[in-house]
């Protein structure tokens, strides 16, 4: 369980900026809407340096021999099931933008950016996921490299997530039976 928390920043990491758009919108106009805007930058800051540091130990990690192939398997498909909502709610702020002529650009752009971000966090992530399936035998080499680059592509990444949940499973109970 404590390791499923570990990876709670990176799967509420889409999430996190709408608190913060939220708070900026709540104290519009203000007299703190200055302070709480610069505390909002840096906190964003330091939330996607934590976060950054965090995939990249977390991605060796995962390929190491510390956990077992199931656990990989479903952390990933956590952080990647957890994000669909976000992904979702992106893509209408995308298409209200849309609607909103000039003035929506900022809402495209920003559910842009957060989703790209987003998806090379995850996909960076998922490398250690894809070189642990290969080192266990789950896929070949061939497979963990298009699936791989697959980890970095929107929707791919979650079809990924759930092949490797499955192959996980299918060699842990074959591995049982043996």
């Amino acid at each position: 369980m404590k390791r499923f928390l570990r990876i709670l920043p990176l799967a509420f990491y889409p999430y996190a900026y709408l608190v913060v758009i939220l708070v900026i919108v709540v104290t519009n106009g203000s007299d703190k809407q200055d302070l709480v805007e610069d505390t909002m930058l840096y906190l964003a800051l330091i939330y996607n340096a934590y976060v950054l540091i965090y995939v990249i130990i977390n991605s060796f990690v995962t390929a190491s021999k510390k956990y077992n192939i199931k656990t990989v398997a479903v952390m990933n498909l956590f952080v990647k099931g957890i994000q669909i909502p976000a992904y979702i709610f992106h893509f209408i702020m995308g298409m209200c933008g849309m609607m909103m002529s000039v003035w929506g650009l900022g809402f495209i752009a920003f559910a842009i950016i957060i989703d790209l971000i987003t998806i090379i966090l995850t996909g960076i992530n998922s490398i250690g996921c894809t070189v642990k399936m290969c080192r266990e035998g789950a896929i070949n080499k061939r497979q963990a490299f298009f699936m791989g680059i697959g980890c970095f592509i929107y929707c791919i990444d979650v079809v990924i997530a759930v092949i490797y949940f499955i192959k996980a499973f299918a060699l842990s109970k074959k591995q049982q039976g043996l």
